[in-house]
């Protein structure tokens, strides 16, 4: 910004110079156009410093300053236009070409900076709703999502299955590796299970080393065969860390599915976390369905 006002300060100054030395001095001062221009002038600036103010992306903030330098000399040759008279020609070319130059410029970077901040509030709504880790729904997203879904499974009597799903003896591995590595673990099973899911399951991380998945359209024995599915998938994909060892994963699954007496979708969560209870009881790396 001080750059940008020491180049018009010198512009502005040499513009003076040329209409004093080179142009009669036969008119008189228009003070209400010498208003108007300058509360415009004035709006671009403010607008050019909103945008150097909130931190905006340099491009959006070089589009309104060279918006505003352009808007800024064209009114101030203007306003000269007042003292001096000048010929026509200059007049046409120069100042109304910069005018139309600074208005573009100007139109161009809002139309950039509205553009801008919805894109950022669509990111930040995103980020709200998201496991900054794995990149999974979180929880409060799921129950969201997963409460309107059991409202229309009830609705138009839709089968609905539900499974939690748990990193057998996370701990260990987090013991063992640190917690980088058990971070690389979280991820490598978010993928491995969202690439057997379809577009309109909903998937989440639960909190530590849980997820848990609605499956809508899916009775008892799709919920089962889908559970079986991805323990095993699981176990038969050893995780490569950068150091180049294999880190050998299970998961054990609790797994539901919608009951008439079932008034929300945390009952299901409830008899899903009560079946994935039974298969650690059991030995773990197996499935449970309740």
């Amino acid at each position: 910004m001080s750059i940008l006002v020491k180049l018009l300060v010198i512009i502005s100054f040499a513009t003076v110079f040329y209409y004093v030395n080179y142009m009669p001095q036969l008119n008189t001062i228009d003070y209400f156009d010498l208003f108007s221009d300058s509360i415009i002038a004035l709006m671009a600036l403010g607008m050019a410093y909103l945008v150097v103010k909130q931190g905006q992306p340099r491009s959006i903030m070089v589009i309104f300053l060279a918006g505003f330098s352009c808007l800024y000399i064209s009114l101030f040759v203007d306003v000269l236009d007042g003292v001096f008279i000048h010929p026509p020609l200059i007049k046409n070319i120069g100042e109304n070409l910069l005018q139309v130059m600074g208005y573009v410029g100007i139109f161009v970077g809002v139309f950039k900076w509205l553009q801008f901040n919805r894109l950022t509030q669509e990111k930040l709504l995103e980020l709200s709703n998201t496991d900054a880790l794995t990149g999974l729904l979180n929880r409060r997203s799921f129950i969201e999502k997963s409460s309107a879904e059991f409202a229309r499974s009830i609705r138009y009597n839709r089968p609905l299955s539900l499974m939690m799903i748990d990193i057998d003896f996370f701990k260990t591995v987090n013991d063992r590796y640190g917690h980088m590595v058990g971070d690389t673990v979280l991820q490598k099973i978010a993928v491995e299970i969202t690439m057997q899911l379809r577009t309109n399951d909903i998937f989440c991380r639960w909190g530590g080393e849980e997820f848990i998945l609605l499956i809508p359209e899916s009775d008892k024995n799709n919920g089962q065969f889908l559970s079986e599915k991805i323990r095993k998938s699981i176990e038969e994909t050893a995780i490569e860390l950068e150091s180049g060892e294999f880190v050998e994963i299970t998961v054990s699954i609790g797994c539901t599915s919608i009951r008439e007496n079932d008034s929300a979708v945390e009952a299901l969560i409830e008899r899903a976390d009560n079946a994935l209870y039974m298969s650690k009881e059991t030995g773990r790396n197996r499935v449970s369905f309740l």
